[in-house]
């Protein structure tokens, strides 16, 4: 259709024989799609640059729909020089609505001329520059000489024809009367090295007047005339050059653009007032101050590209339950010297696929706050996600809980490499990477940043880890940072063989930094099949209790459960179901519906099964149906078939027959259809139809075809 619409406006006027070339550049590098015709705008561009009409490539087989012997277009299949002035069309005609067509033309081929003839009709001629800026005027000067320089072969007319036609008047101008370009050349020069000693020739000056019109006495000699004209140029008046070249156009050559200045134009000395940088805790962020509320308000963006995403529970990264007694240990220092974490719940997980924004709210009650952790849902409400209850530390019963001498001992001699000392108790050491393969392999899958135990020791009910900060990571800001405490968490899995997830514990406090390294002594305190229940101390080398975890509580789980078990992973209008589209139904009463009334019907049914699927159709409905086989009715005794259809009669509104005939030795003729009928058929036939033609209804006694076993022809029939 597109060649066809430019054959029909190519022919008109086109002398026979002179075909118009046409191509496609996605022979060379296939469909750009959205960008198909700009890339055909570039092929034709550097096909007019050039002179080159370029090949259409795999070009082997014309298209059988579009007639080339009688549009006078072609293929273009060989590379040609394009001889005198060019016009190229680019079409864009396109599926997605896009209908355009770009004409391009070639440039005038420069004209040759004879210099020395030229030059003889004017001696002198007049060179006007301008710009915006002193600096760009000077640097317009500075180009221009040193493109002069390289060309010989230009016009003195065609240069100052060029700059004075071609190009906008602005404030700073430079006006030159030369004779030569070599006089150009040198003024040019002496303007850019010195612009102080400039000649009456020379004139430069920053204009002054709002683009008047010159008043310029055009019959002066051309000395004087050029002279005047230089003067009111550089005074800013505006210079008719089509009354000054009389009509005349000479060649217009490509001289070098517009200098333009590339400096910063940043307001100097503008300073803009900066906060001082406080030191904010990564896991609880600023607080927010709020008029009339006696709660304290914390608010933090937890981003899923942090360390954080390294922990991971059945292949989802999960916000550590770890990480949750962190805040809450920093929110409660900044109310309480001494803040004991207790009661705390963990009431779904968190996941980290996206930017999570948290809320840390602290209640103010007798003699504690009630702390909640809530987290920004994407339609901007906000759902319960851990909850604590947080007070003063009883500093004296903390410091003197119990850890058995033995553990201390222990980890006085690793610390002191007393190997003797170790054999006091019988601790296995378990390899490292095999003990976080073995979480691996249970759902728990820890990353770099949270693979803290450096080594591992298990006994009966009870285990000793050495904990190390990652390198990359530091304990800036943090009480306990939460990949020492989880990994605390993690020991437990030496004791445990299914995995458990924490999510919960009685009370938690941190008595001293732990700086980036920690000892972990775990301890099971009970077990049932759900959940367990065990009590951690963090020790440092020189064997005191940093912190204490106390009746840690861990759920116990499995792939099947995904995340989280008992606490829900997301609240429930967030589940997958619920971001679907659902038809519901409403109760509405029937308008002026028809009334069905319930039917009674009596139909003579054979083993084929056409008969029962009739009478489940019509109980569907609500009707009720009698089904009559063959071997229930004595046919052969007329007298007792009448007074059962008497009977039948009484409670029936419709009937239906289906029997088939039956190939039988006891067969009888029978006048009314003259063929071989069941004993009696045509008895209770006509009965039947004598009976339905008062009430006005259809009986219809259907037979096997004997020309196929599923289909049914009428034998009889009466209304």
């Amino acid at each position: 259709m597109e060649l066809k619409a430019l054959g029909t406006v190519l022919a008109e006027g086109r002398q026979p024989g002179q075909a118009c070339a046409i191509g496609s550049v996605k022979t060379n590098i296939g469909h750009t799609e959205t960008a198909a015709g700009i890339a055909g705008l570039i092929k034709v561009a550097l096909a007019l640059q050039h002179r080159e009409l370029p090949p259409s490539l795999h070009f082997h087989q014309p298209n059988p729909y579009i007639d080339f012997q009688k549009l006078p277009v072609r293929v273009q299949e060989t590379l040609e020089k394009l001889e005198g002035m060019a016009i190229v069309g680019v079409s864009a005609f396109g599926f997605g609505g896009t209908n355009a067509h770009i004409i391009l033309e070639s440039v005038p081929v420069p004209r040759i001329r004879n210099s020395k003839k030229k030059q003889q009709i004017h001696d002198l001629h007049l060179l006007t520059l301008s710009a915006k800026t002193e600096q760009a005027l000077h640097d317009a000067a500075t180009r221009l000489y040193t493109f002069l320089e390289n060309r010989s072969e230009c016009l003195l007319t065609d240069v100052c024809y060029t700059a004075n036609v071609g190009r906008s008047p602005f404030s700073h101008r430079l006006a030159i009367i030369a004779e030569s370009l070599e006089s150009l050349r040198h003024r040019l020069q002496a303007f850019t090295t010195n612009a102080r000693q400039l000649t009456g020739q020379t004139l430069t000056g920053q204009a002054n007047r709002k683009s008047q019109p010159a008043e310029i006495d055009w019959q002066l000699p051309r000395k004087a005339l050029l002279q005047q004209i230089a003067e009111q140029y550089i005074q800013g008046s505006k210079i008719d050059w089509e009354m000054f070249y009389q009509g005349k156009r000479d060649c217009l050559i490509s001289l070098p653009n517009y200098p333009f200045q590339r400096q910063r134009c940043w307001a100097e000395g503008a300073k803009l007032a900066t906060p001082q940088p406080t030191e904010v805790h990564p896991l609880l962020g600023q607080r927010l101050q709020l008029a009339d509320v006696t709660e304290a308000r914390f608010q933090v963006q937890i981003h899923p590209e942090s360390y954080l995403k390294d922990h991971c529970i059945f292949g989802q990264s999960i916000f550590p339950a770890a990480a949750y007694l962190e805040m809450l240990q920093a929110a409660g220092a900044q109310m309480i010297p001494e803040p004991q974490v207790q009661q705390f719940r963990i009431e779904r997980s968190l996941p980290l696929t996206e930017i999570q924004t948290l809320k840390i709210v602290l209640k103010p009650e007798a003699d504690r706050y009630s702390a909640q952790v809530f987290r920004r849902m994407p339609d901007e409400s906000w759902t319960l996600q851990a909850s604590a209850q947080i007070q003063e530390a009883e500093h004296h019963k903390s410091v003197h809980s119990p850890v058995h001498l033995e553990v201390k001992k222990f980890i006085n001699s690793q610390v002191t490499k007393d190997i003797l000392s170790v054999e006091e108790k019988s601790w296995r050491s378990l390899p490292i990477n095999d003990f976080y393969h073995q979480l691996r392999g249970k759902g728990l899958e820890y990353g770099v940043s949270f693979r803290a135990i450096q080594k591992l020791w298990q006994g009966e009910g009870e285990a000793i880890a050495r904990i190390c900060l990652p390198k990359d990571l530091q304990a800036n800001f943090y009480k306990f940072h939460p990949v020492l405490l989880d990994a605390s968490f993690q020991t437990l899995g030496a004791l445990l063989c299914e995995p458990c997830l924490p999510i919960g514990c009685d009370r938690v406090q941190v008595f001293q930094s732990p700086g980036d390294r920690v000892w972990s002594y775990v301890k099971i305190t009970s077990k049932n099949a759900q959940q367990v229940q065990a009590n951690i101390f963090l020790i440092n080398d020189d064997g005191a209790i940093v912190a204490e975890v106390v009746g840690l509580l861990l759920q116990i789980a499995n792939h099947s459960d995904r995340l989280l078990l008992e606490f829900q992973s997301e609240p429930k209008y967030e589940q997958y179901s619920e971001w679907l589209y659902k038809t519901v139904w409403q109760p509405k009463p029937l308008e002026n519906q028809p009334i069905i009334e319930q039917r009674d019907w009596l139909i003579f049914a054979d083993k084929e099964g056409l008969g029962v699927a009739l009478a489940e159709k019509f109980e569907e409905r609500g009707d009720r149906c009698t089904l009559v086989f063959p071997e229930q009715i004595n046919l052969t005794q007329p007298e007792g078939f009448q007074n059962w259809i008497n009977q039948e009669t009484a409670k029936t509104s419709f009937i239906y027959g289906v029997w088939k005939t039956l190939r039988t030795s006891i067969c009888l003729p029978c006048k009314t259809c003259k063929s071989r009928v069941v004993p009696g058929c045509c008895t209770w036939f006509r009965h039947w139809q004598a009976r339905l033609l008062v009430s006005g209804l259809l009986l219809v006694q259907l037979r096997r075809s004997a020309h196929t076993h599923n289909s049914y022809t009428n034998l009889h029939s009466g209304v």
